[in-house]
């Protein structure tokens, strides 16, 4: 299984998304933790009511306590007996954020002072009754739900029950205990805790102020990051030429240091290609005056037989000489030549390499009659026949054809062929697979003029494996309008 390429915008992206997320979370706890005493301080405020209802039943009479639960409608929550409540069918509990992401207050619920004096002017506070109703003291370790914290705020039994009301609505918290024998009831719709609306509101608008930042986070890396894209296609394009990288658009501060550094580069090895273009054009055509006057000195001075016996070699000398002086004037840019057409050009350099030595295979007519630049390609072509008849079999096949757009120009014979692992290497020049070929004309040179005459061409040259039959080196051309 391969690894995913190394990406610094992907990587600082899930950078920024986490720790927004995790902001978020936070954010959200902190708020509901926030939260925790209003809700807390509200159930005691519920539970004072409660006992303060209580209190006033046990104080009145008993014909008036029906009239008294009437007037004792608190925040809209009525009071009855339990024998004339209405019959509301069970329901489950509501869902309660408190009890999962918060706990009741550290030191006790907050204390509201004592009971205001004065509810029964006419027969004063009862004998019994206390300043503090609720329960005093620690608050309970675990997690209470808004039911529990309400019983565990009174000092007397109640039963606590959540309804289905009869027309559709929040569930109500029905809330009974005894006075004198007598069971009476509190409905409080909604169990009288803080509306939940506010809050998943406050909670929806955090969840959206989180995910508008994290989308704006991710465009400003994407806008910070785009001048490095930038210049990673720039250097993309020049894999091809390679030429500097010009300031015409302005370059971000942190990146023009690279982008001279590459220049620099840049200007390095154009400096190197032009020496050693020199070295190859000055050798070449200085070698060849040389080998001119040797070999008519010895045409004249040495016998026939003799003379028969050297021709091999200055026929080595002349081929490595050539090579020098295709590969220089392919670095200098030297005109292709003239369209001809490439049938015509396929069977011209099969001829020149004897008859009945080359078979030309036209499988696409179309193709055979494309216009190709003469020189370019006769160079090609007659570098691939040659190494087919250096380190191939008979016999040679130059197949032209058409393959997905492309104009292919695949030379095959029988011999095993060049290795795929060894096929890169093979197109650099002055690298020869095989040392024993440097002394019958062989530089290292035939591939790579190929290689740099395709990208010169915009096209590619392939390897066409050894099947069980033939193996060859071919060259793809854009078809048809990129030649």
């Amino acid at each position: 299984m391969s690894r995913r390429p190394f990406s610094i915008v992907r990587r600082l992206t899930i950078l920024v998304v986490a720790v927004m997320v995790v902001m978020l979370c936070l954010n959200a706890y902190l708020f509901l933790r926030s939260t925790q005493p209003m809700a807390w301080q509200l159930a005691g405020t519920l539970a004072r009511s409660i006992h303060v209802v209580r209190t006033a039943l046990q104080q009145a009479p008993a014909a008036q306590r029906d009239a008294l639960a009437r007037a004792l409608r608190f925040g809209g929550f009525p009071v009855h007996r339990a024998t004339a409540a209405p019959p509301y069918t069970q329901a489950p509990p509501p869902f309660d954020p408190f009890p999962l992401l918060a706990q009741p207050p550290r030191f006790g619920p907050p204390q509201f002072g004592p009971p205001r004096p004065g509810l029964w002017p006419d027969r004063g506070p009862p004998p019994d009754a206390r300043p503090w109703p609720m329960h005093e003291g620690p608050a309970p370790a675990q997690r209470l739900d808004w039911a529990e914290q309400l019983r565990s705020k009174l000092d007397f039994p109640i039963t606590l029950s959540w309804l289905h009301p009869a027309p559709p609505g929040p569930p109500l918290l029905r809330v009974r205990f005894s006075v004198d024998m007598e069971e009476w009831v509190i409905d409080m719709p909604g169990g009288g805790r803080p509306p939940m609306a506010p809050l998943l509101l406050a909670l929806l608008l955090l969840v959206g102020v989180g995910v508008a930042a994290a989308a704006a986070t991710v465009a400003g890396v994407r806008w910070i990051t785009r001048p490095m894209a930038q210049l990673a296609d720039e250097v993309a394009a020049r894999q091809r030429e390679l030429r500097p990288i010009t300031q015409a658009s302005p370059v971000a501060a942190e990146l023009r240091p690279l982008v001279e550094a590459f220049n620099g580069l840049v200007g390095a090895v154009t400096a190197a290609d032009a020496t050693r273009q020199q070295l190859l054009a000055g050798l070449s055509h200085d070698l060849r005056t040389p080998l001119a006057r040797l070999r008519l000195r010895m045409e004249c001075m040495c016998p026939d037989d003799q003379l028969e016996s050297m021709e091999h070699d200055f026929q080595a000398l002349a081929h490595i000489v050539d090579q020098f002086l295709a590969y220089a004037q392919g670095e200098a840019d030297v005109a292709p030549g003239s369209p001809e057409p490439l049938g015509a050009l396929a069977r011209r350099i099969a001829r020149s390499h004897g008859e009945g030595k080359v078979q030309v295979e036209i499988e696409d007519p179309a193709a055979g009659e494309l216009l190709v630049p003469d020189i370019a390609l006769h160079r090609v072509l007659s570098n691939l026949i040659d190494n087919a008849a250096a380190h191939g079999l008979a016999p040679i096949v130059l197949c032209i054809r058409s393959v997905a757009r492309e104009c292919q120009l695949l030379v095959l014979d029988s011999g095993p062929g060049i290795g795929a692992e060894r096929f890169e290497e093979a197109q650099q020049p002055f690298v020869r697979l095989q040392a024993g070929r440097a002394g019958i004309g062989h530089c290292g040179l035939g591939l790579a003029i190929v290689a740099q005459i395709a990208r010169r061409l915009h096209g590619r040259v392939f390897l066409h494996a050894f099947d069980g039959q033939q193996s060859g080196v071919g060259v793809a051309l854009p078809f048809p309008t990129h030649i």
